[in-house]
């Protein structure tokens, strides 16, 4: 029996090595395991760090063109400023030089209907005189003015520009 038993402690003993082995790979494993994985977390950190000088670099990168892009719009609403200003001033200006045409046309009309009016009263004086209004007309017409007529209307269209 005592070589029964002998053998059980042996047995134990074996065991108990093979437990100590299996524990010792076991802890060298989670140990290269934690190793492992601090140097993952570096790399992580790495990378993370990298990301954020890129996202940094992009997003003074967007600042600059936003800058950029404010002072174009700055510029181009100065520009168009400028151009409103100037035609305000040419349509005033515009404005006020037909107001001085019509008032122009208006004289005019009322000059050449005067000179008519003493015309007429002429020819009516001379109507008396031998060979009648027809010869004074003829003999005055050349000097008398005519009366402007108004250019806005619609000129009559020739048969050719009507086919066109």
């Amino acid at each position: 029996m005592a070589d029964y038993f002998e053998g059980l402690g042996n047995e134990m003993v074996a065991m108990q090595q093979d437990r100590k082995r299996f524990l010792g790979a076991l802890v060298k494993d989670c140990r290269d395991l934690m190793e492992d994985c601090e140097n993952f977390i570096k790399d992580c950190k790495k990378e993370d760090a990298a990301r954020k000088a890129e996202i940094t670099d992009i997003k003074a990168e967007v600042a600059h063109m936003r800058k950029e892009a404010a002072e174009m719009m700055s510029g181009l609403k100065q520009e168009d400023a400028a151009r409103r200003t100037e035609f305000a001033k040419l349509k005033a200006e515009t404005h006020n030089l037909m107001a001085e045409a019509r008032q122009l046309v208006c004289d005019i009309r009322k000059q050449c209907a005067e000179r008519h009016a003493s015309w007429q009263e002429v020819l009516h004086k001379m109507s008396g005189v031998k060979g009648g209004r027809k010869a004074v007309v003829q003999h005055l017409a050349p000097q008398m003015p005519a009366i402007p007529k108004k250019t806005h209307r619609r000129k009559k269209r020739t048969a050719q520009e009507q086919s066109t």
